[in-house]
């Protein structure tokens, strides 16, 4: 499968659909990397802006295509063809309505599959709010926050789609053949990620069902979150427990306390915390990697065999998320153009964060005062959500200065969130607002939160397993086409036990013929076994072979000797002189009797 993608602009069509491919004079157009179409590094960023007189589209260069005129005997012949063409292109494909016949209501005289990507998400319906809301206080005085469903949406109004027509012979004609796309189409790798590709052949079923038999279900994570305090406030709440508690003389809390420079967040916003991670923290997590897949008594075959399996599916997280960045629309919870550019620049994970300060600013955030200099704006803004109890016995209001520059639109908040994190704060974005900076200061966007952090793949074709040099690679590659093949097959013949039973026999055939070919199955030593595991060649001559002394403190690989034989080992050797006694024996001064006597009778 190639998914590199045509980039045309139509500057005769720009508000009617382009012309219907035809099935002849199709040649190709020149192709163009999406790397080409990353954001620019401009002052202000904005949503996508069409080029003048223009309109950016993507088609799929796939050889099989739809063409007008082409014929299908039933529309499920017609919805598989155009599914093949649109899983080797690059998208998905959505059923789409369908009109009926006054005479026939059982088959649809036209029928349309659209690109899923078709239409706009709707509105939420009347009395659904897209934000958490808290029910009412119960009698108990506590209140529920109901969590809202982050649900991105991948509708973008896409007009790729294909339309069907009955012809009076039963069959049906394609009318009308649309391909140009206004979306990017997903790259090779993250077609799995698709919800065409979520289909478990019938033998996966069957695994998962005996999993879940035997209460082996999915694994649940829960996240912690952590709230920041000022340095005033955490003195005044740890001078209140070292009081209440009765702890001020206590020596290791008074020396932590005096440290709290180097382990309070509050006392160190202004470093860049954003890539670091708490050594317990880490120490935890990996742990937890470890201790799912591992235990101490897998051998080292074991070991990477297990490794890389967790590997993989963190490679898979990590591939779903940023196929999920890039291809779906978060829902906005605002109007505003910055959220909307936020969710185009960012990874999904980060942008919901990004976006709840987007929102806070319309709600909790209240300007004091504003003081106006020739260059800069310095404005006092009250955060109504941050509002403190009591500090040394004063009710405190939580106030953040920020200071705004026009000219070069640099803006730094009191709160030090950005400088710490790498986000921008609540207030900043309700100065920018009262400022009417409508679009997201492409400045202050870090590109390790991006969904552009890494460059974009290099398509390539998949290489022939004949082509493989490796000759372990090429027996891999040919045992995984026999296995596609065998589980592929029984899928679609579950359903029909007659030709299951035909297709079983015939496997048997072969079977007989191959022991025949090759009478006895070749033996493989361990060596050999564990080279074919690893994927590497034995070598012929070893360079490097294991030290003969032994480890100090390593298990002794001798037979235990019974206490006969050893007093006739003993008895064998000559007697020597105890440095202790100045006797000859069979001990030293180390554990000479009399010396132990002697002791013995000092302690008593």
């Amino acid at each position: 499968m190639n998914n590199s993608i045509d980039i045309e602009f139509d500057d005769n069509n720009v508000s009617g659909e382009p012309v219907t491919p035809r099935a002849v004079n199709n040649e190709p157009r020149d192709v163009f990397d999406d790397s080409l179409f990353t954001p620019p590094h401009d002052h202000q960023v904005g949503s996508f802006q069409p080029t003048p007189n223009g309109t950016k589209y993507w088609v799929p260069k796939v050889i099989n295509k739809p063409v007008e005129g082409q014929v299908f005997d039933t529309l499920e012949l017609a919805l598989n063809a155009y599914k093949d063409y649109a899983r080797e292109g690059g998208f998905e494909v959505r059923k789409g309505g369908q009109k009926y016949t006054k005479d026939s209501k059982d088959e649809p005289n036209n029928k349309y599959f659209y690109c899923a990507r078709q239409g706009f998400k709707p509105p939420p319906k009347a009395g659904n709010q897209k934000t958490d809301s808290p029910q009412p206080t119960n009698p108990l005085g506590v209140t529920k926050v109901i969590k809202r469903r982050r649900r991105a949406s991948c509708r973008c109004g896409c007009g790729a789609q294909l339309r069907l027509k009955k012809q009076p012979d039963g069959k049906y004609r394609v009318s009308k053949f649309f391909e140009k796309h206004n979306h990017s189409l997903v790259y090779e790798d993250d077609v799995k990620y698709l919800r065409a590709s979520r289909r478990l052949t019938f033998s996966k079923q069957q695994l998962l069902n005996q999993l879940s038999n035997v209460n082996i279900g999915p694994v649940r994570s829960w996240k912690v979150l952590k709230e920041m305090i000022e340095p005033e406030v955490f003195d005044e709440h740890w001078n209140k427990i070292m009081t209440d508690f009765e702890l001020t003389e206590h020596k290791w809390l008074q020396d932590m306390f005096e440290l709290r420079l180097n382990w309070i967040p509050a006392y160190f916003r202004h470093e860049p915390m954003s890539g670091l991670m708490r050594t317990t923290s880490r120490s935890e997590s990996e742990n937890h990697f470890f201790g799912q897949l591992f235990n101490p008594h897998l051998s080292l075959i074991e070991f990477l065999s297990h490794f890389d399996t967790a590997m993989d599916s963190q490679r898979f997280k990590y591939g779903k998320n940023t196929h999920d960045s890039k291809y779906t629309t978060p829902d906005f919870k605002t109007h505003l153009q910055v959220e909307k550019e936020a969710a185009e620049l960012y990874t999904h994970t980060v942008f919901y964060d990004v976006q709840d300060e987007i929102f806070e600013s319309l709600f909790h955030c209240g300007s004091l005062s504003v003081l106006e200099d020739d260059e800069s704006l310095t404005y006092m803004i009250r955060d109504l959500e941050a509002d403190y109890t009591t500090i040394h016995g004063v009710s405190v209001e939580a106030k953040y200065e920020v200071k705004y520059v026009p000219a070069s639109c640099d803006i730094k908040c009191s709160c030090l969130k950005y400088e710490c994190y790498g986000l921008l704060c609540r207030h900043i974005f309700y100065v920018l607002r009262l400022s009417k900076v409508f679009h997201f200061p492409r400045k202050y966007l870090q590109r390790r939160w991006s969904k552009y952090a890494l460059p974009n793949k290099i398509v390539t074709r998949p290489m022939d397993v004949a082509s493989l040099s490796n000759p372990v690679e090429c027996v891999n590659g040919v045992l995984r086409e026999i296995y596609g093949t065998v589980e592929d097959s029984v899928t679609r013949l579950v359903t029909d036990i007659q030709k299951l039973h035909i297709y079983k026999d015939d496997l048997g055939t072969l079977l007989e013929q191959v022991k025949i070919d090759i009478p006895n199955a070749p033996e493989m030593s361990k060596k050999e076994l564990y080279a074919a595991a690893l994927g590497v060649k034995e070598p012929e001559t070893v360079n490097i072979v294991a030290p003969e002394c032994r480890n100090k403190g390593s298990v002794s690989l001798k037979r235990h000797q019974t206490q006969a034989e050893v007093a006739m080992i003993q008895s064998n050797k000559p007697p020597r002189l105890c440095n202790y006694c100045d006797t000859y024996g069979y001990h030293d001064s180390r554990n000479c009797p009399k010396k132990k006597a002697d002791l013995d009778g000092q302690t008593a």
